[in-house]
């Protein structure tokens, strides 16, 4: 909605009633309550005016309302750790305060930052300690973000305490079953665990062209908080992945994207094996080190050499999966890429949506699309629905969509045990952007809920925010066609930016899935 919002909200809250076009009168009922939910303006640089903007009103309609603000976790600890305050503002949701997915990560990093011995602890179910003030200073301290929103300490708790409920689980973790075999091995596993919570809690992949001679382009001068939020996104191949993985057994483990080397102090490092650059020294003793080999457990294997069925398996054996085929020959079983279907996989399990940002051509759809054909297994069954998203894509072709594959993924439930991943490609190209994000994050259609435990993935891939250089722009503009209105005074833009100035003709994200 781009004009008439606050005249639909001054008619229905001030006034009660509503008309349509032929003059029909609704009253608004009595009994109805209302609740208005509106993102935080940030105060904005001055930008040049414009003859659209040269009459647009310093305040908001909105303003005239009672108004409660969610702060968030960085301004909730201040209220936390000053009580002679009185602030009228909510803070911590106690109910996710005291439950499993925040006590228990909460309880190992509080232990973990004492360094205390992590081999004979456990989280015991139901159980509370601290407050939320404490918890969420914990979270701070190790989830990687300065300024975390809600979304974001919630996916670093999912994935922590996910993979933290593995951990108890684990022949090797148990302390009655390894003794003084192995002393020390669960605080690394924890270690390795805090490294994959926070890369699985900030902003999404950003797959690239690894292809050599891609020009990036410049902002030149373009006010770039516009488009800011949209490119904060990590470069997944310049980023180290030091993953612990349990496998579908739940007990074994795999480890990937690191290895272990002696350092000049007599302990030993994790290392980045493509910069060789040191991810975390002193991760763990020699005789710790000894006792994993003596188990035959598997350190600095380069997967990139290994035979690719021995590829194959591995990757099987983190997924779970028990019959081992290959759904695609001609497809490249690199490191990075079994990096990104594992994150993939891994995000599934937890919860947490997932977005893939990448130029067009680049690989997006066949990665997803070689994960569903393995997890089919060769099984005669449709686990992949692809949704081809363009200008033209209304809520309800996407709402639509997402029924067809809701049917699709519990018929595969129901026959033959499978999950089913719906595909979003190139969302941000379409104005109802917003109808995949309730999708995706509040798994909602049209406010209603999708069933639960249909074995429905959803992914969002998105073409990446970027301008035009200066000397196309000026080519674009002096080619006549369709520039007839000055840059300026067009409605169609993204912050200050005319959609017809960016490489691509996306949207704006929406805030919700900025973190994803």
């Amino acid at each position: 909605v781009q004009t008439g919002l606050c005249a639909f909200i001054f008619k229905l809250f001030i006034l009660r009633y509503l008309m349509d076009i032929n003059g029909k009168i609704w009253h608004r009922n009595p009994c109805h309550l209302y609740i208005v939910e509106t993102l935080e303006r940030s105060p904005a640089l001055p930008r040049t005016p414009s003859r659209r903007s040269t009459h647009t009103p310093h305040f908001s309609f909105l303003d005239i309302f009672p108004r409660v603000t969610c702060r968030p976790p960085k301004e909730v600890i201040n209220m936390e750790l000053n009580p002679e305050e009185t602030y009228s503002d909510p803070g911590m949701d106690q109910k996710a305060f005291r439950s499993e997915t925040f006590q228990r990560p909460y309880q190992y990093l509080k232990r973990f930052h004492e360094k205390q011995n992590l081999d004979m602890f456990q989280y015991q179910k139901g159980s509370v300690e601290g407050t939320p003030g404490e918890c969420l200073q914990y979270f701070l301290i190790y989830c990687g973000l300065i300024n975390p929103s809600w979304a974001e300490l919630r996916n670093f708790a999912g994935f922590l305490n996910y993979q933290l409920r593995d951990c108890e689980a684990s022949l090797f973790c148990d302390p009655r079953l390894i003794g003084d075999t192995l002393q020390g091995f669960k605080n690394f596993v924890v270690t390795f665990m805090i490294f994959m919570a926070r890369d699985f809690a900030t902003p999404t992949l950003h797959t690239s062209d690894q292809s050599p001679g891609t020009n990036t382009v410049t902002m030149d001068g373009v006010p770039e908080e516009d488009l800011a939020p949209f490119t904060l996104r990590k470069r997944w191949e310049s980023e180290p992945h030091p993953y612990v993985f349990f496998n579908g057994d739940h007990t074994s483990m795999t480890f990937m994207g690191f290895h272990i080397e002696p350092n000049r102090s007599g302990g030993l490092d994790a290392i980045d094996l493509s910069s060789g650059r040191v991810i975390k020294k002193d991760v763990m003793g020699m005789e710790l080190y000894r006792g994993l080999l003596l188990q035959r457990v598997p350190f600095n294997v380069d997967f990139d050499k290994l035979p690719r069925l021995e590829k194959l398996a591995k990757l099987c054996l983190v997924l779970g999966i028990q019959w081992l085929m290959d759904p695609d020959e001609t497809y490249e079983l690199t490191m990075d890429n079994m990096l990104k279907i594992l994150a993939i996989e891994m995000r599934f399990r937890c919860g947490i949506p997932v977005i893939i940002m990448g130029e067009t051509g680049c690989g997006k759809t066949r990665l997803i699309k070689f994960l569903s054909d393995l997890r089919r297994a060769g099984t005669k069954a449709e686990t992949m629905k692809l949704v081809k998203v363009h200008g033209g894509t209304t809520a309800e072709m996407i709402y639509s969509k997402v029924r067809e594959a809701e049917k699709l993924a519990m018929y595969n439930k129901d026959q033959h045990q499978l999950d089913t991943i719906l595909f979003f490609d190139e969302a941000n190209t379409t104005e109802a952007i917003s109808c995949i994000k309730e999708v995706l994050c509040d798994r909602t259609v049209g406010g209603q809920p999708l069933a639960k435990d249909s074995g429905l993935h959803i992914i969002a891939a998105c073409n990446p925010y970027r301008k035009h250089s200066q000397e196309m722009i000026c080519r674009l503009e002096s080619a006549g066609l369709g520039y007839r209105v000055s840059a300026e005074d067009t409605v169609e833009k993204l912050g200050s930016i005319p959609l017809r100035q960016l490489v691509y003709r996306v949207h704006a994200l929406p805030p919700s899935l900025i973190p994803l």
